[in-house]
Formats: C-alpha cells, sequence, structure tokens
C-alpha cells in the first residue's frame, strides 16, 4: 500500500477521534479535551510529513504554517491531558496557556510572515534570517518534546501512589495507557532522530507504518478508558481535598480530625465490617462507598485508616482479600474453582493485582501457596 494511502488514514483516525474525544466520550472530559487536542495535532503534523514528502508546500503553501505550528502544540497538548487525567480540579488559566508560548511565537516570527510573503519568507525577512529561524524551529521543537515527556511521566508516576488512597482496583485506574503512549513516544523520538541523522529509505518506510500503528493504539486505549475518579461529582469535591490537601484549587477545608473516642469508634465499626460482613468481596468499594458504610465522611475515614492502620486504603482492602483467598484455597468446598476464580470471589478483578497482592504479603505465588498447604473440610 503506498505510504501517502497509510498516512493519510493515520491523519483521518486524529482528526476524527480527537473531535470525538472533545465533544463526546463521556469519561473523563477535562482530560480527553486535551488528548483530542493532542490527537488534532498529531493529526497536522502527520500531513506536514505528507506535505513536504509529496511537495505538495509548491501547490498548497499556506498549509505549511498550520500543520507545522501543530508541532509545538503536539507535547503541552499531552501533558496537559495527563494532568487532567490526574487531576480533580483546574489550573489557572494563565499557567494552562503559558504552554503553548512557543507555539505563538512561531505564529508571530513564522507563520505570519510565510503568509504575508505568500510563502516565501526568504523574501520577507532575507535569507540569512530566514535560515536562523528554520534551524531555531527545528532545535525547539525535540527540546520541548523531550521537556513535556519527562514531566508527564512524573505526574503518571505520582498519579500512581495517590490512587491507591481511594481505589482498591489499581489496575483500572492506574493510566498504564498513557504510559505507554509515552514509551512509544520516546520510540518514535529515537527513530526520528536516526532518519535525520542518517537518511534511510527502509527506516522512512517504516515509519510509516508505526505511525499507523501508534495512532491505532491510543484511539483503542482512548475508547476503552473508565472513569479515573469517582462517579459522584460532590464526593470528587470531597475526595480532592484529600488527594491534594495543599493545592490552591481546592474548593473545601479539610474537616477536622476526630477525637480518640471517636478513633475507636469508627474503628470498631470498620473492622466489623471488614471482618463480619466482608465488604472487601465487593469488586467494586471505594473510599467513598466504604465511608458511606461506617457512617462518616470519606476524609475521616481516610484518617482512621492511616491512622489505625498505618496503611492506605488500597493496602487494607487488599490485604483483607489476600486472607480470604488464603482460606478459600484450603477448604475442600472451593477446590472446584481455580485460584484465579478464588480471588475474584474475594474482590479481585485483574489477575496481575492479585499475585502481586498475594506474593507481598504471603512471600509466596498462590500456587506456592497450596502446595505448602493441604485441603481442609469445611
Amino acid at each position: 500500500m503506498p505510504e501517502i494511502i497509510i498516512n493519510s488514514f493515520s491523519v483521518a483516525i486524529c482528526f476524527l477521534i480527537g473531535i470525538l474525544a472533545i465533544f463526546y466520550i463521556p469519561y473523563n472530559k477535562k482530560g480527553n479535551l486535551w488528548f483530542g487536542i493532542f490527537l488534532i495535532s498529531v493529526g497536522f503534523a502527520l500531513l506536514s510529513k505528507i506535505v513536504w514528502e509529496e511537495e505538495l508546500d509548491i501547490k498548497f503553501p499556506y498549509i505549511v504554517p498550520v500543520s507545522e505550528l501543530s508541532r509545538f502544540i503536539v507535547a503541552p497538548g499531552f501533558y496537559l491531558s495527563i494532568w487532567y487525567y490526574t487531576h480533580l480540579g483546574e489550573t489557572s488559566f494563565g499557567k494552562k496557556w503559558l504552554h503553548f508560548i512557543p507555539a505563538l511565537v512561531f505564529i508571530l516570527i513564522v507563520s505570519i510572515p510565510y503568509f504575508l510573503s505568500l510563502g516565501n519568507i526568504s523574501d520577507l525577512i532575507g535569507e540569512g534570517a530566514s535560515r536562523i529561524v528554520g534551524r531555531l524551529m527545528s532545535l525547539v521543537f525535540p527540546v520541548q518534546l523531550i521537556i513535556y515527556w519527562i514531566l508527564s511521566y512524573q505526574l503518571l508516576k505520582k498519579h500512581r501512589g495517590i490512587i491507591l488512597l481511594f481505589s482498591s482496583q489499581k489496575d483500572e485506574k492506574d493510566l498504564k495507557w498513557l504510559l505507554s503512549i509515552l514509551v512509544w513516544i520516546l520510540f518514535m523520538i529515537v527513530v526520528s532522530m536516526i532518519t535525520k541523522i542518517k537518511e534511510n529509505d527502509y527506516l522512512n518506510s517504516v515509519s510509516t507504518y508505526l505511525y499507523l500503528i501508534f495512532t491505532l493504539f491510543m484511539v483503542y486505549n482512548l475508547l476503552r478508558q473508565k472513569e479515573v475518579f469517582l462517579d459522584n461529582k460532590n464526593e470528587n469535591i470531597a475526595l480532592e481535598n484529600i488527594l491534594y490537601p495543599n493545592l490552591s484549587f481546592q474548593t473545601e477545608k479539610p474537616a477536622s480530625r476526630l477525637s480518640e473516642d471517636e478513633l475507636l469508634k469508627y474503628k470498631s465499626i470498620l473492622n466489623t465490617l471488614l471482618q463480619q460482613e466482608e465488604v472487601f468481596t465487593d469488586s467494586e468499594i471505594n473510599l467513598a462507598s466504604l465511608a458511606d458504610k461506617v457512617g462518616i465522611s470519606m476524609n475521616d475515614l481516610s484518617f482512621v485508616i492511616n491512622t489505625s492502620y498505618n496503611m492506605n486504603f488500597y493496602t487494607l482492602i487488599n490485604n483483607y482479600r489476600v486472607e480470604k483467598v488464603k482460606e478459600m484455597l484450603v477448604k475442600k468446598q472451593y477446590s472446584h474453582l481455580t485460584i484465579l476464580g478464588i480471588a475474584y470471589e474475594a474482590g479481585f478483578t485483574s489477575k496481575s493485582t492479585f499475585n502481586t497482592a498475594f506474593k507481598k504479603t504471603t512471600g509466596n505465588t498462590p500456587s506456592e501457596y497450596v502446595k505448602k498447604n493441604s485441603l481442609k473440610e469445611v
């Protein structure tokens, strides 16, 4: 298949799904808004690739400044999407648009002169100045990409710790798909650098297919995502005060801490819920639903868990699930179930989460534990 068709297909997908993300995907709306902008920018960047490779800049000169401008929106657009995927609050308008200073500079020193000169900047600012501008812009883009790559990675790394404070199912909310996109971006940067250092027709051809695979991967994961935080808006307002107690976008002040008697009272209620009612077997349980059962706010429940158990919500729930699995594994009444089936009965929804939690708690894999412990009659 001709490379121009593949590139055009990638461009069309980016534009179509970008618009879908901005206007129609119901989950994580602010994150999707900026991811949509990122996708459309990637589409324009790929369009620029087509323009130069097919020498369409002569026939359609005004496509060039628009498609080239998108390169300076790709990195900040992706970073802001991650920021909103990993935060409940809002960042200020000024801070948000500071990220697009390079794009604004490009408009002022490249796009506007390009339009004024009808596609020939050299006639307007001189050949020497035009060459300097070109080199400067070609340097700014990879530097910007690397900086935002690092910032995006740091956000995702921090988020993996934050979700442990309110969710018992890490794999559904840890945004691994965005981390995978970062790996893809790093790989594409390396391929791009190699092709620029040494022209290679094979690598140029392969990169066309890689861009298509990369685009399809992003679209697949974007469409199958779930809500990162809680479904209820009021619960999210309370949750942001737990997750970001010192940030300026808080909408409420943190609740006052409990007295010693209250702490003992709610710990007793929590123990009853965990040990007798086994609420941890509900795979959908989170900090909000458990706080509702205990009869206190999420902030107070978080305080009870941290103070009384010296662990976060995620660890507490999964420790109880592991103990339940250990109990079920050695009882004959559950011998008809697989190890994974038992894990699901205990509240786990992910094989990887179960194996990690079990190994961390017992020091053995589930299979090793079964071999070391004989079955018992009920």
